[in-house]
């Protein structure tokens, strides 16, 4: 019988394996995969692009947009990478497989990601102006104060209804320098859709938070009336938005009622594309927001988180479109 040999690294005369990596941290890929995750890329991406898109409508060239989409992205990192390490502990019971406890970002990391997302995101808002930065700075404390503070309790919503309305007015205010009247207006009705977001993304992780004990206001309210009051903010903004634009007389083809402010041109022409294009993609908006209600009514988490990405989605168009059919009636200056 031949004798198998020893592979015990300290027997003697045995020569130490070779073939054995030293013990590391996780593998490259699944460490990129972290760092992306621990970023939240959809919802980052999704506030970058609406700022790109209305710094466009406000006038800015495409490098100033780019820059200001770029430093609400950096900030929307920040406030992603804070999240995750907030949430950490919550996590490792309710969804363990996220970049922190799962292994895949180590908290430093985190730490380091978070930091560095601010400070290049403030950097880049202050190169467009005091205003712009400090409406980047108040964004970023309202994000950070819900990551450690607000999110696992029933006032959950309450940044959001104050951080999405900063959206157009940091956009504005970087593009065009000043921040007109009917964007004030957006802002304003930015403030239910912000709320009725939040109770849609609370919804999303309702089971989760559930067995992790958080007390959001999707957990307080239950299933049904967390989606019901969600879907009544966003149905109730998207109709307040289409009540405003015919207050303004700012559709297509329309009059502008007497006394009010319609600016030089009036109401847009009823062959105006640009207007035309906003119509449309209001319309469009609440064909999401209706879809991503519908999924977001359902049991399962996956359905519901689908739901809460296509409702934000349709806010953004919403506001976007709105936005669009202002400007062509000349409400938003030249």
């Amino acid at each position: 019988m031949t004798r198998v040999p020893t592979t015990d690294p300290g027997a003697p005369g045995t020569p130490p394996p070779r073939d054995r990596a030293p013990a590391s941290g996780p593998g490259r890929l699944t460490a990129a995969a972290g760092l992306l995750r621990l970023v939240h890329p959809f919802p980052s991406l999704l506030d970058a692009t609406a700022t790109f898109a209305l710094a466009l409508l406000a006038g800015g060239t495409p490098l100033t947009a780019a820059s200001l989409g770029a430093s609400m992205l950096l900030l929307q990192f920040a406030i992603g990478a804070t999240n995750d390490l907030a949430d950490a502990s919550l996590d490792a019971v309710a969804r363990p497989g996220k970049p922190i406890p799962s292994g895949a970002v180590s908290r430093r990391v985190a730490v380091g990601v978070a930091t560095t997302a601010a400070v290049a995101g403030l950097g880049l808002a202050g190169l467009h102006g005091t205003v712009t930065f400090a409406i980047a700075a108040l964004g970023l404390g309202v994000g950070l104060v819900y990551d450690l503070v607000l999110k696992p309790t029933p006032l959950s919503w309450l940044p959001y209804a104050v951080g999405i309305p900063l959206v157009p007015a940091f956009a504005w205010a970087g593009a065009a320098g000043s921040i007109p009247p009917a964007v004030v207006l957006l802002a304003l009705l930015a403030i239910p859709a912000g709320a009725g977001i939040a109770v849609a993304n609370a919804l999303a992780d309702l089971d989760g938070d559930r067995d992790a004990g958080a007390r959001t206001i999707a957990t307080v309210l239950g299933h049904a009336r967390a989606w019901g009051l969600a879907t009544a903010l966003l149905a109730g903004t998207w109709a307040a938005a289409v009540v405003a634009l015919v207050a303004l007389g700012a559709l297509p083809g329309g009059d502008p009622p007497a006394g009010s402010a319609a600016g030089p041109g009036g109401a847009p022409s009823a062959g105006d594309p640009a207007a035309w294009g906003g119509l449309v993609a209001v319309i469009a908006a609440a064909v999401l927001i209706a879809a991503g209600a519908w999924l977001g009514r359902g049991q399962e988490p996956s359905r519901r988180r689908v739901g809460w990405g296509i409702e934000a989605v349709g806010v953004v168009v919403l506001g976007c479109g709105w936005v669009a059919v202002t400007q062509a009636a000349g409400l938003l200056g030249p």
